[in-house]
């Protein structure tokens, strides 16, 4: 059934990507790889809107952002996810999709194995890492530049300098938000860029932010929903404080900069592209 986004058997196509998502094999759990700065605050309130609360894992259970899922901030999660658990005994279809934290592919398999249904959204890598540190720069107003803390990395102004795009590009502290942080999030094995393009392969769902409105009907087919809210959803925090970036907001003298350090996700989100254009392809029979 070209409608029935669950069950499309795998083939290849003629740029060498596979096509179809998983089975019903994945039915145990349902996970939200929501990678910071891709839209994934709206895509948060539209799962809200449309997931059943009941069978959802929330935030507050799982305090912990992009870390290892051995790190000390999560050493309980295992009990959390366990047969007894708050979450490992929620009724069927159990999701973490709601208000998920940011927790990497390596995260989720740690917790859940390895045979989840991930829905998750990649943006231009460009774009979305001059939208990190536009995040950072906002928040340092209310560190009194001591230290800079977003989600899994710390910028040390004493180490780093002036909190500037080119500085934070080249801090060792802030890499895991520099260095391709979409392919890491997405990854589990080395080599990284490999390892995420199996986990697109392999989701239930994945958008790419600056076509998000095409992939809603794969999405609502993936769901088995009647309908969905339209997107993008009003999100006045991050409008207020942190423009929309772009590609073209890069600086012309630290574009050389940004594609070295953005290298694999580049070549990850031009894949995204192509799959996602299969993915439709084939929900439409064509």
């Amino acid at each position: 059934n070209g409608t029935d986004g669950h069950m499309l058997a795998l083939a290849a196509v003629g740029s060498g990507i596979a096509v179809g998502v998983a089975s019903e094999a994945w039915a145990g759990w349902t996970v939200f790889v929501r990678i910071p700065k891709t839209g994934s605050t709206s895509m948060a309130r539209l799962f809200e809107a449309v997931l059943p609360a009941k069978s959802d894992c929330p935030q507050t259970v799982l305090s912990c952002e992009s870390e290892a899922a051995a790190g000390p901030r999560c050493a309980d999660r295992g009990e959390v996810f366990g047969p007894n658990g708050s979450c490992g005994s929620l009724p069927a279809p159990r999701t973490v999709a709601r208000s998920p934290p940011h927790m990497t592919m390596t995260d989720v398999t740690a917790l859940l194995g390895r045979n989840v249904a991930v829905l998750t959204v990649v943006r231009e890598p460009r774009a979305r890492v001059v939208s990190e540190f536009e995040f950072a720069r906002v928040w340092a107003k209310y560190e009194r530049d001591r230290l800079v803390q977003a989600w899994d990395w710390n910028y040390w102004v004493a180490l780093c300098g002036e909190l500037t795009l080119e500085n934070w590009l080249r801090c060792p502290s802030a890499q895991p938000g520099v260095l391709s942080r979409q392919t890491r999030m997405l990854s589990t094995d080395e080599p990284r860029l490999a390892s995420a393009r199996r986990t697109l392969q392999r989701a239930r769902w994945f958008g790419v932010l600056e076509r998000i409105a095409d992939a809603m009907p794969w999405l609502q087919a993936a769901l088995r929903l009647p309908d969905l809210p339209a997107f993008p959803f009003a999100h006045a925090a991050v409008r207020i404080v942190v423009r929309n970036t772009t590609s073209a907001d890069v600086p012309p003298d630290l574009r050389p900069l940004i594609n070295r350090t953005q290298a694999d996700d580049i070549r990850l989100y031009a894949f995204a592209s192509r799959l996602l254009d299969a993915r439709l392809a084939a929900l439409r029979g064509t």
